[in-house]
Protein backbone atom coordinates (compact mmCIF):
# COMPACT_ATOMS: atom_id res chain seq x y z
CA UNK A 1 0.00 0.00 0.00
CA UNK A 2 1.63 3.11 -0.63
CA UNK A 3 2.05 5.79 1.86
CA UNK A 4 0.49 9.25 2.50
CA UNK A 5 3.98 11.01 1.38
CA UNK A 6 3.51 8.62 -2.03
CA UNK A 7 -0.13 9.86 -2.33
CA UNK A 8 0.81 13.55 -1.51
CA UNK A 9 3.60 13.63 -4.14
CA UNK A 10 1.00 12.40 -6.80
CA UNK A 11 -1.31 15.01 -5.85
CA UNK A 12 1.64 17.42 -6.30
CA UNK A 13 1.93 16.54 -10.02
CA UNK A 14 -2.06 17.11 -10.24
CA UNK A 15 -4.38 20.41 -10.60
CA UNK A 16 -6.08 20.10 -7.11
CA UNK A 17 -5.45 23.36 -5.80
CA UNK A 18 -5.40 24.34 -1.87
CA UNK A 19 -8.87 24.70 -1.69
CA UNK A 20 -9.90 21.50 -3.11
CA UNK A 21 -7.14 19.68 -1.45
CA UNK A 22 -8.42 21.24 2.31
CA UNK A 23 -11.80 20.00 0.73
CA UNK A 24 -10.51 16.35 0.60
CA UNK A 25 -8.40 16.18 3.46
CA UNK A 26 -10.49 13.02 4.71
CA UNK A 27 -10.60 11.19 1.12
CA UNK A 28 -6.50 11.88 0.72
CA UNK A 29 -5.92 10.27 4.37
CA UNK A 30 -8.20 6.76 3.51
CA UNK A 31 -6.80 6.63 0.12
CA UNK A 32 -3.63 4.90 1.60
CA UNK A 33 -5.90 2.45 3.05
CA UNK A 34 -7.90 0.91 0.00
CA UNK A 35 -4.93 0.62 -1.90
CA UNK A 36 -3.44 -2.40 -2.97
CA UNK A 37 0.50 -3.12 -1.93
CA UNK A 38 1.18 -3.20 -6.24
CA UNK A 39 -1.45 -0.63 -6.70
CA UNK A 40 -0.11 2.50 -8.44
CA UNK A 41 -1.57 6.00 -8.69
CA UNK A 42 -1.68 7.29 -11.96
CA UNK A 43 -4.48 10.18 -12.03
CA UNK A 44 -6.55 11.86 -9.01
CA UNK A 45 -9.02 14.43 -9.89
CA UNK A 46 -11.75 15.96 -8.08
CA UNK A 47 -14.97 15.95 -8.84
CA UNK A 48 -18.50 14.99 -7.54
CA UNK A 49 -20.87 12.37 -7.64
CA UNK A 50 -24.59 11.87 -6.45
CA UNK A 51 -23.76 15.72 -5.90
CA UNK A 52 -20.84 14.69 -2.98
CA UNK A 53 -17.48 16.50 -3.70
CA UNK A 54 -15.11 14.26 -2.94
CA UNK A 55 -11.75 12.80 -5.46
CA UNK A 56 -11.63 10.44 -8.24
CA UNK A 57 -8.68 8.18 -8.51
CA UNK A 58 -7.35 6.33 -11.16
CA UNK A 59 -5.24 3.67 -10.34
CA UNK A 60 -2.78 0.37 -12.47
CA UNK A 61 -6.17 -1.81 -11.61
CA UNK A 62 -9.30 0.46 -10.73
CA UNK A 63 -10.76 3.78 -11.20
CA UNK A 64 -12.28 5.11 -7.32
CA UNK A 65 -14.18 8.02 -6.31
CA UNK A 66 -13.70 9.08 -2.15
Amino acid sequence: MPTIQEVEMKLNETAIDDTMRSSIKKEIAVLPTVLEQDEKIMLVISGSYRYKNGMFVATSTSLLFL
